[in-house]
């Protein structure tokens, strides 16, 4: 997994220096006895997002402070190989507002 991220890390010439899109999709080993469908016993979301936002700090993003949108989720790796997708895209503020109406958007400061 880390090979990987390093890798891709060579396809980036800087790090991010403007407000990014963050999404971030966990894979974890689903443990022997545990025969729930989600992950809900399993490490707390936001310590996984936490960790994975500060790894990317310096190398992926100037600062994990730029990250102005998050989508997080965990799945047990049933079908999968454990670890972490994650996507950085710069901020798109007329993608993210598209359908959300002139006032409800002064409301939530995207203007």
């Amino acid at each position: 997994m880390r090979k990987s991220f390093e890798m891709k890390m060579l396809e980036l010439d800087n790090p991010f220096i403007t407000a990014v899109s963050v999404s971030l999709t966990f894979w974890l080993t689903r443990p022997k006895s545990v025969k729930r469908e989600y992950a809900t016993g399993t490490y707390d979301l936001d310590k996984l997002v936490r960790a994975c936002l500060d790894s990317l700090q310096d190398k992926v993003l100037a600062n994990d402070n730029l990250v102005v949108d998050l989508t997080a989720r965990k799945n047990y790796a049933d079908n999968h190989e454990a670890g972490v997708l994650v996507t950085v895209t710069p901020f798109d503020n007329e993608t993210i507002t598209a359908g959300v109406s002139d006032i409800d958007k002064k409301r939530k400061g995207y203007v």
